[in-house]
C-alpha cells in the first residue's frame, strides 16, 4: 500500500514538473487517499500541500486554502511542527500573490512561530519576510532577513533558495536607489539559476539588472532582450511582458 502511495505521489510531481496540473492534482489524491487509510502522518501531510500546490497553479485558490486547512486543523493531531510551518507557509504566499497585506503578514508571522529556529522551513519563511518587507517599503529589513536566510540556505547548499535570498537583497538595494550595490547580488543570482536551469528566475534577474543599469541606457536595454528572450524561449508570457514594458519604457522621454 504504501508502495502504491509513493508511487502516484512521484507521478503527481512528474505530471506537476510538466505542467499538467490536473493529472498531477489527480495522482496526489489516490497518494492522499492511501496515505489516509494506513494513517501515514508524513504522506498524509505531503499530499496535502501538494494538492494545494497544483490548486494554486491553476489559480483555484479557495481549494488550495481547504487543503492546507486540513493540515493547520491538525484534528488527528498527526502533523509535526514543520508540516505546519509549511502550510502556513504555503497560505501566505498565496495572500502575498494576491496583494492581500494583512492576511499576508499574519499568516507568514505564523509560520515563522511554528517554525521556531531550526525547522527546516526557516530559510524560506526567511524569504518570504523579506519578499513581505520590500512590498512594504522597509528595504533595510528585507535586506537584514534575506541575509539570514542566505546563510540559512548557504548550510543546507539550497542553491536555488540561495539565489532566491540575493535576488531579494539587490532589489532592495535597488529599492535605496543604490544600485552598485545591488549589481553584485544581482550577478550572483543570475549564475546561481543559470546552474540550475530556472528560466523564470534567469528573466527575473535581467529585468532587474536591467533596472540597475538605468543611468546606461543601451546596457540597460541589452539585459531587458536578454529577459525577453530567454522568457520567449520558456513560455513564460507574463515575464516577456515585463521585460518588453521595461524595454519601451527606455524610450520614453525623460521627464
Amino acid at each position: 500500500m504504501l508502495e502504491n502511495a509513493v508511487n502516484y505521489n512521484l507521478q503527481g510531481k512528474q505530471f506537476f514538473q510538466s505542467k499538467n496540473y490536473e493529472n498531477a492534482l489527480a495522482s496526489y489524491n489516490k497518494a492522499l487517499q492511501i496515505d489516509k487509510s494506513i494513517e501515514n502522518a508524513e504522506g498524509i501531510a505531503l499530499n496535502l500541500l501538494n494538492i494545494a500546490q497544483a490548486h494554486i497553479a491553476l489559480n483555484q485558490f479557495d481549494a488550495a486554502h481547504s487543503s492546507l486547512d486540513e493540515v493547520l486543523d491538525n484534528a488527528t493531531g498527526l502533523f509535526q511542527a514543520d508540516q505546519l510551518a509549511q502550510a502556513a507557509m504555503q497560505k501566505s504566499l498565496i495572500f502575498i500573490s494576491q496583494g492581500q497585506s494583512k492576511s499576508t503578514g499574519e499568516w507568514i508571522n505564523k509560520a515563522d512561530a511554528l517554525c521556531g529556529d531550526a525547522c527546516r522551513q526557516k530559510g524560506l519563511i526567511l524569504n518570504i519576510q523579506a519578499r513581505f518587507a520590500l512590498d512594504e517599503h522597509q528595504p533595510d529589513a528585507a535586506i537584514d532577513l534575506a541575509n539570514r536566510a542566505l546563510s540559512a540556505h548557504q548550510k543546507g547548499m539550497l542553491v536555488s533558495e540561495m539565489a532566491n535570498s540575493l535576488r531579494l537583497i539587490g532589489e532592495a538595494h535597488l529599492d535605496k536607489q543604490l544600485s552598485d550595490k545591488a549589481i553584485p547580488f544581482l550577478q550572483e543570482a543570475l549564475q546561481l539559476d543559470k546552474s540550475q536551469g530556472l528560466p523564470v528566475k534567469i528573466s527575473a534577474d535581467l529585468l532587474l539588472l536591467g533596472m540597475a543599469h538605468k543611468d546606461g541606457k543601451d546596457q540597460s536595454a541589452v539585459f531587458f532582450r536578454r529577459a525577453i528572450a530567454v522568457s520567449r524561449a520558456a513560455g513564460d508570457g507574463a515575464g516577456e511582458q515585463r521585460a518588453a514594458y521595461a524595454l519601451d519604457s527606455l524610450a520614453a522621454p525623460d521627464k
